[in-house]
């Protein structure tokens, strides 16, 4: 997966759907509904990605993360939204990428000239998942066994 950074400041969840698409940020940012504006003034639910993912053909959903059983282990392909803070106010997501690493498309905040990077732990606790269906169910059998 490529690093994309977002563009505007709350189109984080943008970045990542664009990163794992495959394609621009810009060419994401239209597949959302009303996006543009979006990204600028009040950001996305997680349903907003599941359903753009959706509709590019990839099986997604989300869950809180606290519903989950047992322990989480992170995989490719995962979309983390990090609960409101302090440094996040609007909270964030990132994408993770490989086994070790994380995709931060505003890897300078708060710098105004935005660039992605990727970071190995998670700078705020995350609250949401948003995940490949049959890596999760796979993940789910593992640990029953």
């Amino acid at each position: 997966m490529k690093e994309i950074a977002q563009m505007s400041a709350l189109g984080c969840g943008v970045a990542c759907t664009a990163s794992i698409l495959g394609m621009s940020y810009q060419e994401a940012e239209i597949l959302f509904l009303d996006g543009r504006r979006k990204a600028k003034e009040i950001g996305f639910y997680c349903r907003e990605i599941v359903e753009v993912l959706a509709r590019a053909g990839l099986d997604y959903d989300y869950k809180l993360i606290e519903e989950i059983p047992g322990n989480l282990e992170f995989v490719s392909g995962d979309i983390v939204f990090l609960k409101k803070s302090e440094k996040y106010p609007n909270g964030h997501y990132l994408l993770r990428e490989g086994w070790n690493r994380w995709m931060d498309p505003w890897y300078n905040f708060p710098n105004e000239d935005r660039k992605a990077g990727s970071i190995r732990d998670l700078p705020e606790e995350p609250i949401y998942i948003i995940y490949p269906v049959d890596t999760y169910r796979r993940n789910l059998r593992q640990k029953k066994n």
